[in-house]
C-alpha cells in the first residue's frame, strides 16, 4: 500500500519539476511579471517586452525545472548586445529555451533605421565613383544617430 505522505511527497517533487514559462511580446512591458502571453484588460499584467529582461528572471528565479521564454511574433529592437552565457543554458533534463509562439516570426534587430539617402553630389566624391555609377550612388549624413564619427553611410546600388 501507498503511503499517502509519499503520494504528496511525489506529486510535490513533480510539480517542483514543472519548467518555469515565460512570455515575451512587443506589446508587453519590463515591469510586468511575464507571466502570461498577453497584456490583461486593465494592461498592469502581461508579457515582458525585452528579451533582456526575460533572461534577468530566468536568472533571478534559477528554477530546477528549466524555462520556456516564449516570443510573440514581432520585431524586438535590441538597445545593447543580448548576451547569454553558461549559467543560461539550464541543466541537463531541466533546459532553458527561448522561441517564437508556434506559427509566429520573430526578429532581434541590432541595427538602426537610416533614411534621407540623397544621391551622392560631392565633386571629390564623383570624382572617384567609375563614371558609369555617377548618379546612382546615395549617401546618407549619420549626425543624427549620435555617432561618435558621424559616419557618412554610402549605399552601393
Amino acid at each position: 500500500m501507498t503511503s499517502p505522505f509519499l503520494l504528496f511527497w511525489c506529486i510535490l517533487a513533480g510539480a517542483s519539476l514543472a519548467p518555469l514559462r515565460l512570455y515575451v511580446s512587443t506589446a508587453g512591458d519590463d515591469s510586468w511579471s511575464g507571466r502570461t502571453a498577453s497584456p490583461n484588460a486593465a494592461r498592469t499584467d502581461g508579457p515582458f517586452a525585452t528579451f533582456q529582461r526575460a533572461r534577468e528572471e530566468v536568472r533571478l528565479r534559477r528554477p530546477p525545472g528549466g524555462a520556456v521564454v516564449q516570443a510573440a511574433g514581432g520585431v524586438y529592437a535590441l538597445r545593447a548586445p543580448l548576451r547569454w552565457t553558461a549559467e543560461d543554458s539550464g541543466a541537463p533534463g531541466a533546459p532553458i529555451v527561448y522561441a517564437a509562439a508556434p506559427g509566429e516570426k520573430v526578429l532581434l534587430s541590432g541595427g538602426v533605421r537610416i533614411s534621407g539617402f540623397a544621391v551622392v553630389s560631392d565633386s571629390k566624391d564623383l570624382e572617384r565613383l567609375d563614371p558609369s555609377a555617377r548618379g546612382k550612388r546615395s549617401e546618407e549624413h549619420t549626425s543624427e544617430l549620435q555617432s561618435p564619427d558621424h559616419l557618412v553611410c554610402r549605399l552601393l546600388l
